[in-house]
């Protein structure tokens, strides 16, 4: 209720602000909430010079990317002046989180890598990511990797011969390519109910998520980057680091690292060799339940997430 009644306060001041503005509104006095973010990218894009509006871009398609701004506002993009001689402003991104905000700048975007610095209250990181695929956390290089899974079975699709064949996941980058397989994540059930995926296909585990900090020296977008490193479900990820950021800040927040036992579920029609295979769907699916505690080797508090991992031939 008090989300709703904040967005329909801040519909109502955006609209005095433009009915009582005759020249563009500059991004840091916009009134923003969900849904919005669209009015505060226009107004700094109205207000950037060439250089400017293609940095803007840049950083609003990576905040998308991340599914950032699929549970975070967008309040402000301000323009603040520079001692560089070849950086006239900095651009810094404002979040909110209703319990918190982050601003984040953006040092570096390019094919090779991003870089920026997130504050939030007192903390702040700075983080890259590299397109090889390395991660670095206030200047130290890490590696956070998720175990491979060798019984997960998967359809792949050889486009040269027009044919499926089923392959364990130990076994797919040695698979026949070209192959092509459409992979997406839902919190929603796609199929009948929650209680019907019962087949129990295979496990997975990960004793010791190091988090290179103390936890409570993390931001929520470092810690975001790092659990998408050891859970690379796309689209859901931002959703699962949130929790588990209230989670562990509630309960460890001196933790340095976590760990997750994880159940992978075929529908109850299902078999080993099937892959999930659901014909009422024409693709697979696999539930994965995940137990995460907040301490390494499956030590202090737990907390459970659910969700739906589809597979569709293309």
């Amino acid at each position: 209720m008090a989300k709703r009644i904040k967005k329909l306060i801040s519909v109502i001041l955006t609209m005095a602000i433009l009915v009582t503005t005759a020249s563009p509104v500059f991004a840091d006095t916009a009134i923003n909430e969900s849904g919005n973010n669209e009015l505060v990218i226009r107004q700094a894009l109205s207000n950037a010079s060439e250089q400017e509006k293609e940095s803007i871009n840049a950083a609003v398609s990576y905040l998308e990317e991340k599914d950032i701004l699929s549970i975070g506002d967008l309040v402000a993009i301000e323009m603040k002046e520079t001692n560089s001689r070849t950086v006239e402003h900095e651009i810094v991104y404002t979040i909110d989180y209703d319990e918190f905000t982050e601003k984040i700048i953006f040092t570096e975007i390019s094919d090779e890598k991003v870089s920026y610095t997130v504050t939030q209250g007192d903390i702040t990181n700075t983080v890259t990511t590299f397109n090889d695929g390395r991660f670095l956390l206030n200047g130290h290089g890490i590696e956070v990797c998720r175990n491979t899974i060798e019984n997960d079975v998967v359809s792949v699709y050889n486009t040269a011969t027009n044919k499926t064949n089923l392959v364990r996941g130990s076994e797919v980058n040695s698979a026949v390519t070209p192959y092509a397989v459409d992979i997406s994540y839902t919190t929603t059930c796609p199929y009948q109910t929650t209680r019907d995926y019962t087949y129990l296909a295979f496990e997975n585990e990960q004793p010791n998520v190091l988090l290179y900090e103390v936890f409570k020296e993390l931001t929520l977008t470092a810690f975001t980057e790092i659990i998408s490193r050891v859970y690379p479900a796309a689209g859901v990820v931002i959703s699962i680091a949130e929790t588990l950021y209230d989670f562990i800040g509630d309960t460890a927040p001196e933790t340095e690292g976590l760990s997750y036992l994880e159940e992978n579920y075929y529908h109850k029609t299902c078999d080993a060799m099937s892959a999930g295979y659901i014909d009422a769907l024409g693709y697979s699916v696999t539930k994965i339940v995940t137990h995460w505690f907040a301490r390494p080797y499956y030590a202090g508090d737990w907390h459970t997430t659910t969700v739906y991992k589809e597979y569709v031939r293309w």
